[in-house]
């Protein structure tokens, strides 16, 4: 029996624009896009977004203390955002992303991605993703083999994951400009 793939409901994107760059440069035009875009908001909205993108980053022990309660290293590209910025919590468009004292890690998600998805794990729910329904969630690959690739999990396709990015500073740059 021939394997069908079904085709992704999550539209390509280009991200040529963001592959020569550093992954600082990535991390730091994306935060930066995403704060230029709150300059127009209204004042309280405003404040709540600035807030939202903190300057300080996590520590070294917030950052080993994700990776134990994972039982495996985060992906560099997440590490170094985290050392960065601490968290992102904004909104973009219908579309949400975290860090570590923004949103809890949820424990479900290790059962439901080993019985989904084929690849060993472990995945940190770094967001939402709600351009089709709520509930869909950007997932952080961290697994040694692969680790290091955002995924979307489409909960009403039924379970479909779908690659967002490659990498999280890809996944942060188009999270900013798409």
């Amino acid at each position: 029996m021939q394997r069908v793939e079904k085709p992704s409901p999550v539209p390509r994107y280009d991200l040529s624009v963001a592959l020569p760059l550093a992954v600082e440069e990535r991390i730091t035009y994306a935060v930066g896009h995403l704060r230029a875009a709150s300059a127009g908001l209204p004042d309280d909205l405003a404040e709540i977004i600035g807030q939202a993108i903190p300057e300080e980053g996590a520590t070294e022990e917030d950052i080993a203390a994700l990776a134990d309660y994972l039982g495996a290293p985060l992906p560099e590209e997440y590490a170094a955002f985290l050392r960065r910025h601490h968290h992102l919590r904004v909104e973009v468009g219908k579309h949400t992303l975290w860090g570590i004292g923004a949103q809890p890690v949820w424990d479900y998600l290790a059962e439901l991605t080993a019985v989904a998805f084929p690849g060993s794990g472990p995945w940190l729910q770094i967001g939402d993703y709600h351009r089709y329904a709520d509930g869909d969630i950007l997932l952080l690959d961290c697994s040694p083999m692969d680790g290091g690739a955002v995924y979307v999990l489409l909960h009403d396709y039924p379970p479909m994951f779908v690659r967002y990015a490659p990498s999280f500073s890809l996944a942060l740059w188009r999270f900013a400009f798409e």
